[in-house]
């Protein structure tokens, strides 16, 4: 481990694993020895290394479209933003900031860019799927100025669905509507069969909420087409959201965080690393090719060693940096 503070061996593999999961330092001490301190200096102590560089194996690898969302949580009892950047399963950046405003997710969502960049100077994403917050999406913008800004279809179709009361007869079929328009072969189809359903709405539906819901969408028809530039582009926010559903649990399992800000960052980089590296479970094994023991060797297609964390400290080496030679 780095700083020789112990042997990559089993007893350090099972209490990582564990803390990845959300499992407290008490119980970790409990069922694999040492004392709480030990633990979370060795989880902070990853959080110090370059998420990108770490787990990216060389710059061809580096995906071209992403998908990135904020959750608010507690820091100290203060709201706080996390903001995270996913795609092909795997975390490419995580940062907690203070504002949801454009000057902290601009710091925050700046961590990736610079990570990127670090590893490939050129790099610059096609496409990013966000919801439609302001902020985000021009700091995303501000970021890069040729990405493409994608809005979440989902997070429309959710939002309809929860307006709607028991009394709104049509919610359903409002809903398969916007589905089959998503499923359209191509921008023309999308936008005609969300214009279909506008007109429709204004004649048939009386829940005015519902009506103006749908009018937001087709205000923004054409961010929601943007999807169809790429193939490969993001549509939903499904990619960010399921490693978000992880975190949520384990913020809660540890009461959210305390402690000094820097801590609870390096412990979110550390949390962000662990889940692209630690294996699968058996059930999803089933669904994935055997030969891939984790989402990082998913998108390299590489091992270094069958041992997840040996591979995980050969990967993160020189700090997951590939151009500061600097021994620090």
């Amino acid at each position: 481990m780095p700083y020789l503070v112990g042997k990559a061996d089993e007893t350090v593999s099972n209490a990582l694993l564990l803390l990845s999961c959300g499992v407290p330092y008490w119980l970790v001490t409990k069922l694999c020895g040492k004392n709480d301190s030990y633990w979370e200096r060795i989880e902070c102590s990853l959080g110090r290394n370059s998420i990108v560089g770490t787990t990216v194996r060389n710059a061809s690898s580096l995906p071209e479209h992403y998908a990135a969302d904020e959750k608010h949580t507690q820091w100290n009892d203060q709201r706080v933003y996390v903001a995270m950047t996913a795609s092909e399963e795997c975390i490419f950046g995580i940062s907690v900031s203070k504002t949801a405003d454009a000057d902290g997710l601009m710091s925050a969502y700046g961590v990736f860019k610079e990570e990127t960049q670090q590893v490939d100077a050129n790099f610059a994403p096609k496409s990013v799927n966000t919801d439609a917050w302001a902020a985000t999406c021009k700091v995303w913008k501000d970021m890069f100025q040729s990405i493409i800004l994608i809005l979440c279809f989902l997070h429309s179709v959710l939002k309809i669905r929860n307006i709607a009361t028991k009394k709104d007869a049509h919610v359903d079929q409002i809903v398969s509507q916007m589905w089959e328009a998503y499923r359209a072969d191509n921008e023309v189809a999308f936008c005609d069969t969300l214009f279909d359903l506008q007109d429709w709405a204004k004649k048939n539906v009386s829940n005015t909420k519902i009506v103006g819901a749908i009018d937001k969408v087709v205000g923004k028809v054409g961010n929601f087409a943007n999807g169809y530039v790429y193939k490969d582009g993001y549509r939903t926010s499904n990619t960010v959201d399921r490693p978000m559903n992880v975190l949520d649990r384990c913020l809660f399992h540890r009461q959210s965080f305390h402690g000094h800000l820097q801590t609870t960052e390096n412990k979110l980089r550390a949390w962000a690393i662990l889940y692209n590296f630690r294996p699968f479970c058996a059930r999803t094994s089933k669904y994935k090719n055997k030969n891939q023991l984790s989402r990082a060797e998913q998108l390299n297609a590489h091992r270094y060693s069958n041992n997840w964390l040996q591979n995980m400290l050969v990967f993160a080496s020189m700090n997951g940096f590939r151009h500061n030679h600097t021994i620090h």
